[in-house]
């Protein structure tokens, strides 16, 4: 029974020591660049990030994360013998880990807002599910959004049934972002609705990163 395994496990784990370092630059308002350096080049490894306020709440210890983790994993697969697949919680935690040098945007592993505190998280484990570190941690704080001051004019051309067609005028030369979304989902947001504009934004950003012009 795995769970048995990870109470002997905590007990264990601080002897392990931190093997890895974990560097974070480039922080701006939705994003950081992470990379993970292991002592062990070839030793597997799983790296995460939780926010702030998400860390202190479900952990104590930092290798409480380790249970966690893997709990998730067991829940996976006990998930996913309803489909009839039968491996073990150990496939599923292999699917994640990595070897060497690892460098990843904050933003693959979880959705950022701005002006927020997260913590990453690392440790070391091997594909038959045997710890080999410690969790070693680190800490960082997205950027205030700063308000554009950047103002526009948009014009209606032209509608079809299929299309239409816009102009925006914007009043220097900042850069800036363009969508198009029916009514529907800017109705959620706004000072009278559920969800600010700054949240929209932050929505619509991340979902279309590359449509800035």
């Amino acid at each position: 029974v795995w769970s048995v395994w990870v109470a002997t496990l905590e007990a264990s784990a601080p002897e392990l020591g931190e093997r890895h370092k974990i560097s974070i630059e480039d922080v701006t308002w939705r994003d950081a660049a992470l990379t993970i350096t292991p002592d062990n080049l070839d030793k597997e490894f799983v790296c995460g990030i939780y926010t702030r306020a998400a860390y202190d709440e479900k952990f104590d210890t930092k290798d409480a994360i380790i249970s966690a983790r893997m709990a998730e994993w067991e829940a996976m697969a006990q998930q996913n013998v309803e489909y009839g697949n039968d491996d073990t919680w150990q496939y599923y935690m292999q699917l994640e880990q990595h070897v060497g040098v690892y460098s990843i945007a904050a933003s693959e592993l979880l959705s950022l807002g701005w002006d927020a505190e997260y913590v990453v998280y690392c440790f070391g484990i091997d594909d038959d599910g045997t710890v080999t570190s410690t969790v070693t941690i680190a800490e960082f704080k997205t950027l205030s959004a700063a308000e554009s001051e950047n103002r526009f004019d948009i014009s209606v051309d032209a509608t079809t049934e299929q299309s239409i067609i816009f102009t925006v005028t914007p009043s220097n030369d900042d850069p800036y972002f363009v969508a198009l979304q029916p009514t529907t989902y800017t109705d959620c947001y706004g000072p009278d609705a559920e969800q600010s504009y700054e949240m929209m934004i932050l929505d619509l950003v991340t979902a279309y990163p590359d449509d800035v012009l």
